[in-house]
């Protein structure tokens, strides 16, 4: 991997494209669970493809270069997510007492996939982060500039939408 970043770093197009067409594929699924659409994905890899090439100086270890792509495909995402930020409240009667238990095994990936981009921006960001990429609350709050309960609760949210979600296209 340390060649073919030193080839990216010299500007070599074929080292540049192979780099994109290893990493492209995984960081398009990071996208995909921050964008409420595949074309809104591709924005966000575009972009944070963009800030790859650029910052690619600044990687210390070339051994890292996966963790550290993914963490600029997520900031990526969620400055495309402050940019567009939809103002969701937190009183969503539609929510209210469901139980925040759910068997996710007994569904495909790209349906809890589909159901994580129908969520709010808001609670799509912070599930994500909190869930998937595996921040605290307090961090969360830092990223997005809100109040620790407020990503608590924003979590609890984005959880009971999801699992109403599952429950009624499971009848189906």
């Amino acid at each position: 991997m340390e060649c073919l970043v030193e080839a990216c770093l010299r500007h070599d197009e074929q080292a540049c494209q192979r780099l994109y067409d290893v990493y492209a594929p995984k960081m398009l699924g990071v996208c995909l669970r921050y964008a409420h659409d595949r074309d809104a994905a591709q924005d966000m890899l575009h972009d944070g493809f963009i800030k790859v090439f650029d910052n690619l100086g600044t990687l210390k270890n070339p051994a890292q270069l996966g963790g550290w792509m993914r963490r600029v495909m997520v900031n990526t995402a969620l400055n495309a997510l402050r940019s567009i930020r939809e103002t969701t409240s937190l009183d969503d009667p539609e929510v209210t007492n469901i139980p925040l238990v759910v068997n996710y095994d007994k569904y495909d990936t790209e349906r809890i996939l589909q159901a994580i981009q129908r969520l709010p921006e808001q609670y799509r960001a912070v599930f994500n982060l909190y869930e998937i990429e595996g921040y605290s609350h307090a961090e969360i709050g830092e990223k997005l500039g809100l109040k620790e309960n407020s990503v608590r609760s924003i979590l609890s949210r984005a959880k009971q939408k999801l699992v109403k979600d599952l429950g009624e296209r499971n009848n189906y």
